[in-house]
């Protein structure tokens, strides 16, 4: 049986733009992220930035398109049960899209490179945690994408692919 952090191995952060850059590819892997936001999430706290996650954002439209997948209607009720699920969030409280500036996003990264740097070497690599130098490689991307988001005064924000 495969366990929770195998699951989620498919996991990975991306980039979406509020407008296209004709010409830039903004790929960046973000696998790595995603599988260390626990320890992302850390780093940030003690460096006093926000947390990577903290971008997270999703176009309502996209929100009621993940209900349908889920099979939860715009009440949030699974189509196929009687009583509602107070805990599963209605489709009409989903909040609205949020973008960042570019510069917001760098100052997170910025500080979880100089974070992840400075993280010792692992004893014995873990197989279901990232290597620093993945988590390394995954930030130096988005670094470079939101490098040229500043500079074309495009805003952004964080999506998660599962």
């Amino acid at each position: 049986m495969p366990s929770d952090k195998g699951d989620r191995m498919s996991a990975a952060y991306y980039i979406v733009i509020e407008r296209p850059i004709e010409g830039f590819d903004l790929f960046v892997d973000g696998k790595a992220l995603a599988h260390a936001n626990d320890l992302l999430d850390r780093l940030a706290a003690d460096a006093g930035v926000k947390p990577l996650i903290d971008f997270f954002s999703m176009d309502p439209e996209e929100v009621d398109s993940l209900f349908s997948e889920l099979g939860l209607d715009a009440e949030g009720t699974a189509t196929d049960e009687a009583e509602p699920d107070a805990d599963v969030p209605k489709l009409e409280e989903a909040p609205p899209e949020v973008w960042f500036y570019a510069s917001e996003g760098l100052t997170t990264i910025q500080a979880l490179i100089q974070a992840v740097q400075g993280l010792p070497a692992p004893e014995a690599p873990d197989p279901y945690e990232p290597a620093p130098d993945a988590i390394l490689a995954d930030l130096n991307q988005f670094k470079a994408v939101l490098d040229h988001l500043a500079a074309e005064g495009v805003r952004w924000h964080l999506m998660v692919d599962f």
